[in-house]
């Protein structure tokens, strides 16, 4: 399961980078928060907002609340 999710986490930093921000927002959007507050740990400091704009209000409101003190944020 864990690696299923390595790739997974891959494929959207891969869309990030080559900033295909509409496939990206949908995807996230069908996401656990759980899971996109996951894909933060691998994010650079600069892709960080970004990201979170991608997200609803409420998913954002939601990962916001999942992520670990000491996170770039």
């Amino acid at each position: 399961m864990a690696e299923r999710f390595e790739i997974v986490e891959k494929a959207l930093l891969k869309l990030l980078e080559e900033k295909k921000y509409a496939t990206l927002r949908d995807i996230l959007a069908t996401m656990n928060p759980m899971d996109v507050a996951g894909l933060f740990d691998g994010l650079d400091e600069k892709q960080i907002p970004l990201m979170f704009r991608l997200l609803p209000k409420e998913q954002a409101a939601e990962t916001f609340a999942l992520l670990r003190e000491g996170s770039p944020m």
